[in-house]
């Protein structure tokens, strides 16, 4: 009798080893487990491109907006003033450039007719040269229709220089003319910011504006957490990372929903991570486990939820966990 309770503790332990290793091949070999998971989703900072006081708002804090749905009014008299008086300018700008085409024309009818009297009056220098030659008119003649010759001369070259410079005057008024219609536009486009619309469909959130505050260029006024699309992001250690592939099936448990499981795949997993915390943006962070003495780095893991019932609404930021399932991944046929 006392040799079989040794004998029994034995094969309990033998047992209990045996299923433990089953379990750690499970868990490593044909299904991977994180409850480092959460709920993901696009969202957008709405912040004004104008600055001004709040007029009016339009929606409260969790409301559901559609795409281009009016949410915020900012004071709009003192862009429309701006405005005004850019389009006064503009209007300006274009009569200048009337008058100066007008000139533009009367310049060249003035070209027009010095240069007929110029041909007129080099024809006369040719004949009298001739008479002078024949003796049939005095030199003095000849002389004065010369320096009539080199006057006429004269106002053509004053005539060419005018048009020219009238000419360059128009260039330059359509110029002036081009730079007040940005200027309108700019004002316009000012204006119509004063309108600030849902950029995107989603719920708003962080809501807490009220008529009369003061909106700052590019500061966050609320969130709008988009309905689009919604995904889980799962932070998986990278010695389960190699295994997962995209298509492979995820049994998904929200901690909004405890009592329920949902499906999902796996669309694709993070190629890179930052080692350290420093703040830089290119690359995520995630916080390391500690496993014994190595710290194992996690990778994160897209993850599509699967046929989502309509009665379920998952909020971004929620916790998840995720199983995967290895080797479920859809096989392409040849």
């Amino acid at each position: 009798m006392g040799l079989k309770k040794p004998r029994k503790f034995l094969v309990f332990f033998l047992l209990f080893i045996a299923i433990c290793v089953a379990v750690a091949i499970i868990f490593h070999e044909v299904v991977v487990y994180t409850s480092n998971a959460y709920i993901r989703a696009n969202w957008a900072a709405v912040s004004p491109r104008v600055k001004g006081h709040v007029k009016a708002v339009h929606v409260q804090n969790n409301a559901l907006v559609k795409q281009g749905d009016l949410m915020i009014e900012l004071e709009e008299y003192p862009y429309r003033l701006v405005l005004n008086v850019h389009k006064a300018t503009l209007a300006q700008d274009q009569a200048q450039l009337k008058v100066t085409q007008v000139k533009y024309e009367m310049a060249r009818e003035t070209l027009k007719s010095v240069a007929a009297e110029f041909k007129l009056a080099v024809k006369k220098r040719d004949r009298f040269k001739e008479l002078v030659r024949e003796s049939a008119v005095s030199k003095q003649a000849y002389e004065d229709v010369e320096t009539e010759l080199d006057n006429v001369t004269i106002r053509l070259t004053q005539a060419k220089e005018n048009v020219k410079y009238w000419l360059a005057t128009v260039a330059e008024q359509a110029t002036v003319i081009d730079a007040s219609r940005a200027r309108v536009a700019l004002a316009e486009y000012d204006l119509s910011m004063c309108r600030i619309c849902a950029p995107n469909p989603g719920y708003v959130n962080n809501m807490y504006i009220r008529p009369g505050d003061y909106a700052v260029v590019g500061e966050p006024m609320f969130g709008i957490v988009e309905t689009t699309e919604i995904w889980v992001a799962a932070n998986y250690k990278e010695s389960h990372v190699g295994k997962i592939k995209p298509g492979q099936k995820v049994w998904i448990q929200c901690d909004l929903y405890p009592s329920r499981i949902f499906e999902g795949r796996v669309t694709s997993m993070g190629t890179g991570v930052s080692r350290t915390d420093r703040p830089q943006g290119a690359l995520p962070y995630i916080s390391p486990t500690i496993d014994w003495i190595r710290l194992q780095y996690r990778f994160p893991v897209r993850i599509k939820i699967m046929d989502t019932p309509p009665d379920v609404q998952f909020r971004m930021g929620a916790d998840v966990r995720t199983l995967i399932l290895l080797g479920s991944e859809k096989k392409e046929t040849p």
